[in-house]
């Protein structure tokens, strides 16, 4: 019996590798209508919206924002990132939350959703995120946005 459950879990995971559903994918973001909040924190500063309009904007900013997937794995809970790390995190309307993480890199913009993957992005996040916080780039603690 042992046997035919792990063949049977070794043809499941083959097959959900092969239609790609665990490698890592396109950016998984909530629909700006389930949430209830979103909440930014950067170097001990936060943003939070409860304004549909202002969380759409986030949502949509960041969708738009995306220049590439990296294609590379994020393995864990919180980057190893230090000080120069962003937490954003969406709160659902009927519980639970999300939580993605923004940080430079190499001079680059990234952005890692746990577990589902890392995605290059573009400076319009940064200035978007730095209209919200109120912060120049030295707050925080990165180099450039732009």
């Amino acid at each position: 019996m042992t046997k035919s459950v792990m063949l049977l879990m070794a043809a499941a995971l083959l097959a959900l590798t092969a239609c790609g559903a665990l490698a890592s994918g396109e950016l998984v973001l909530p629909a700006a209508e389930d949430l209830e909040k979103a909440a930014v924190t950067a170097g001990g500063l936060d943003w939070t919206a409860a304004d549909a309009g202002a969380i759409a904007g986030l949502v949509e900013t960041l969708k738009q924002s995306v220049v590439w997937n990296t294609g590379r794995a994020s393995v864990q809970d919180v980057p190893d990132k230090g000080d120069g790390l962003v937490r954003i995190e969406f709160c659902f309307k009927h519980g639970g939350s999300s939580v993605l993480f923004l940080y430079q890199e190499g001079g680059r913009l990234f952005l890692e959703q746990p577990y589902q993957g890392i995605y290059e992005m573009d400076g319009s996040l940064g200035v978007w995120l730095q209209n919200r916080l109120a912060l120049g780039p030295a707050g925080l603690k990165t180099t450039k946005w732009e």
